[in-house]
């Protein structure tokens, strides 16, 4: 789980990196790094992309803090993902230094990225737009290491029982009687038959009795209970069926009316006008998915849940004609998802070589720009004079000189021209394989939607199939 948050710095760019720097915070500054700039020397190298760059504001930089749970990560890997992050984010058009502080509880990242792009001068917009993409990376990125992520209530839609059962959340004794009261619904044709099936699957059933049953409420007869009441073997309380414990539905004079509903929906005879029915539904099913049921309509007409069988099977057979048997569909889909795995590790290792270029070439540009202050130092007779004067530059020079032959690069025998040659090459590698990409996955993404549709359509069938056998048996 990490918190982000990013404010913007509009006075002093390097003390704000020499505070994330700070050797106590860092490890000896193990845990800092840093992209097309020196942390030395940020401030001066932010100054000259900011005075080349175009756009309105005074802000200079921004600070993003990525903030993990205590505990929950260790201090290489928050920094792997605060690296990640700020790839990610500002696609090598912009540099950064990032460090991961490990003197509090929890361990968090601080990047400082500069305000103007290295090569369009477009100064950088941190609108409420921008924070949920700062946000989905970083929640991306902890979901890929494991790391938990936290749930926008306010972004998120509850779930009914079925579907909430559906996913597996079946961890307690009340969701089992839960689910066992709605598939007793189900079977049952009078609110007699849904008590007797659910005192057979071992429930203690109390306070069934309905108002308007023929027990007599006072006058000296026995009272009839409010709630009705469940208790599982081998448990000592009982669970009331009320709202509160249970949920919406499960009162007993809720379980009766909907038992007659379904009562009622069994005895229907005459079919719904066909006209009523296309209203309702769509004549014209798509094939790669089952029609849905869920709305009200279709739990009161038998007749509409025949059209959507025959809808279902149609789609069912357009689909294993286009895809064959689930086993052969398997097979595809596997082996699309190998060279969709393939070609996304092409588009990486493009994006990765391209930033590589990309840092690279801010090192060469401002090694370019002040090669001749450095040589006129070399040649000054009073250097101590002509360093006070230009030590801003040959600050600056020093660094790239150093990160330049950091990366196993003469400085001398590069040219910017060449990096950008090559950033663009490069470029045009990875739209291909992004091309390519787009349209594996586009396949994949077909094959496993029809694989899900035939599930669904076998599974639907082994439950229909089992619940006909099972009334069968009953009433027998």
């Amino acid at each position: 789980m990490a918190i982000t948050k990013i404010h913007a710095i509009w006075a002093s760019v390097q003390k704000a990196v020499d505070y994330i720097c700070d050797p106590d915070k860092t490890d000896g500054k193990m845990l800092v790094d840093s992209f097309g700039c020196s942390p030395k020397t940020a401030g001066l190298e932010f100054d000259m992309a900011l005075s080349h760059g175009s756009g309105r504001g005074r802000n200079k930089a921004f600070h993003l803090i990525q903030s993990f749970a205590p505990g929950e990560v260790d201090a290489a890997a928050a920094h792997k993902i605060g690296m990640e992050l700020a790839e990610s984010l500002l696609k090598g058009d912009r540099s950064y230094v990032i460090a991961t502080h490990i003197d509090k509880t929890s361990v968090h990242n601080h990047i400082v990225f500069c305000a103007a792009d290295n090569f369009t001068g477009k100064k950088f917009v941190c609108k409420k737009r921008m924070y949920w993409d700062i946000r989905r990376i970083s929640d991306g990125l902890c979901e890929e290491n494991g790391l938990s992520v936290i749930e926008d209530p306010k972004r998120s839609s509850g779930l009914s029982y079925e579907d909430w059962i559906a996913k597996g959340h079946e961890s307690s004794l009340r969701d089992k009687l839960r689910r066992d009261i709605l598939e007793c619904i189900k079977l049952s044709s009078t609110y007699d038959d849904f008590i007797r099936l659910m005192r057979e699957r071992d429930y203690e059933v109390r306070g069934e009795e309905l108002a308007d049953s023929s027990v007599d409420k006072g006058r000296g007869g026995k009272k009839i209970a409010k709630y009705i009441r469940f208790r599982a073997i081998g448990y000592d309380q009982f669970v009331r069926g009320c709202y509160r414990s249970l949920g919406k539905g499960f009162t007993k004079g809720e379980i009766a009316e909907a038992i007659d509903k379904q009562a009622k929906i069994r005895d229907m005879e005459a079919p719904i006008p066909v006209k009523r029915m296309e209203d309702l539904v769509k004549k014209t099913a798509p094939y790669d998915r089952l029609v849905d049921r869920s709305g009200d309509k279709f739990k009161e007409s038998p007749w509409l849940n025949r059209w959507a069988d025959k809808k279902d099977l149609q789609s069912a057979a357009h689909t294993y004609a286009q895809a064959g048997d689930t086993i052969q569909l398997q097979d595809r889909i596997d082996k699309a998802r190998t060279k969709a795995a393939e070609v996304k590790e092409a588009v990486m290792a493009a994006e990765r070589k391209i930033a590589t270029y990309k840092e690279l070439s801010v090192y060469v540009k401002n090694y370019r720009q002040y090669k001749k202050v450095s040589d006129a130092y070399a040649r000054a007779g009073d250097k101590e004079r002509f360093f006070e004067a230009h030590e801003s530059q040959l600050m600056i020079f020093d660094a790239a000189e150093r990160e330049i032959r950091s990366m196993g690069i003469d400085p001398v025998k590069v040219t910017y021209e060449r990096v950008l040659a090559e950033i663009e090459q490069v470029s045009g590698k990875k739209k291909e394989a992004q091309a390519k990409y787009r349209s594996v996955s586009k396949d994949l993404r077909n094959m496993e939607k029809q694989l899900k549709m035939m599930q669904e359509y076998i599974s639907r069938n082994d439950i229909h199939r089992n619940r006909v056998m099972k009334t069968t048996r009953q009433e027998r």
